[in-house]
């Protein structure tokens, strides 16, 4: 039986509200909190809320985790390689 991905689970944005679509949006270009809520008009404690509740929606740990979640596979960054601790430096 195959499992799952949160992102297979996850609502597709035009299920979310308006709202947490903005939001989502602003998250997904680096805003902080309080630069949403100066560019929605909100409070920074709805923001918060916001913030919460996709966190939530998503199953994601953090924002950068739910931002990751949204992006296709293909813009993102490569991962990094472990580094190779036991190769004797040059």
């Amino acid at each position: 039986m195959e499992k799952s991905s949160v992102r297979d689970s996850a609502p597709p944005a035009h299920r979310l509200s308006r709202r947490h679509r903005e939001v989502l949006f602003y998250i997904s270009k680096g805003f902080h909190n309080g630069d949403i809520a100066s560019a929605l008009g909100l409070s920074g404690r709805s923001v918060k809320h916001c913030v919460e509740q996709l966190l939530l929606i998503y199953g994601a740990a953090n924002r950068t985790e739910l931002t990751g979640m949204l992006l296709p596979e293909e813009s993102r960054p490569p991962a990094e390689p472990a580094p190779d601790f036991d190769s004797p430096r040059a």
